[in-house]
C-alpha cells in the first residue's frame, strides 16, 4: 500500500507533464494495483479460517470440504417481498442490463464516488 500512495504522489506531481488520458490510465493502473493488494490480504486472512475445516476431510477423500450457503441465502431473499420465492440465480442477472440503461445515472454516481474518493486520499 505504501508504494501505490508514494505512485500516487509521484502522479500527483507529474500529472502536468501529462495529458488527461495518460493520468486517468496512470490512476487506474495504481487504483487497480491497491485493489488487487487489499482484496489479496483479506481473502488470505478469510480463506484461513475455511482450510482449518478441510482438517476433518475424512481420510482418502479427493477433494477439500465445500460449504454450500445458497440454501441460506435463497431463505434470506425469501425475507424480502422484491425476491421472495426467486431463484439465487435471479440476484446476479441482469446487473449489465441495468447499468447501460435505467441504472446509468447510478453507474455515473458510483464512479464519481470513487473517483472523488481517490482526490481526496491522494490529492489531485
Amino acid at each position: 500500500m505504501k508504494g501505490g500512495r508514494e505512485q500516487a504522489r509521484v502522479l500527483n506531481a507529474t500529472q502536468s507533464q501529462l495529458s488527461e488520458s495518460e493520468v486517468l490510465v496512470n490512476a487506474e493502473n495504481i487504483a487497480d494495483q491497491m485493489f488487487d493488494i487489499t482484496y489479496g490480504t483479506r481473502k488470505a486472512t478469510v480463506s484461513a479460517a475455511y482450510r482449518n475445516a478441510n482438517d476433518y476431510i475424512p481420510e482418502g477423500a479427493s477433494s477439500p470440504i465445500t460449504i454450500d450457503m445458497s440454501n441460506m441465502a435463497e431463505r434470506l431473499m425469501d425475507l424480502t417481498k422484491d425476491y421472495n420465492g426467486k431463484p439465487l440465480s435471479y440476484m446476479f442477472s441482469g446487473g449489465k442490463e441495468f447499468f447501460t440503461g435505467r441504472g446509468k445515472d447510478a453507474k455515473n454516481a458510483f464512479e464519481t464516488a470513487a473517483a472523488r474518493g481517490l482526490r481526496n486520499e491522494f490529492g489531485g
